[in-house]
């Protein structure tokens, strides 16, 4: 089918990418989606800021890079 929203998704197709297989993904999600609801939720309080935004990402980074490098 040739609608919009196929038309969409075939773009988008074109900006993904894969990550490898690790059995640490859904901790790792965990990591993001926390980071990205706190986020949020400062934006929902009027506490937000891009100061904030920064390092609520660099912590997220941080624990990821922690979590990986863990055997």
């Amino acid at each position: 089918m040739d609608n919009a929203f196929n038309k969409a998704l075939r773009e988008s197709l074109n900006y993904g990418r894969c990550f490898p297989n690790t059995i640490k993904w859904a901790m790792i999600e965990y990591i993001l989606i926390d980071s990205i609801h706190s986020i949020l939720a400062s934006i929902k309080l009027e506490s937000y800021t891009p100061d904030l935004v920064t390092a609520k990402f660099n912590e997220a980074a941080d624990k990821v890079t922690a979590l990986i490098k863990l055997q």
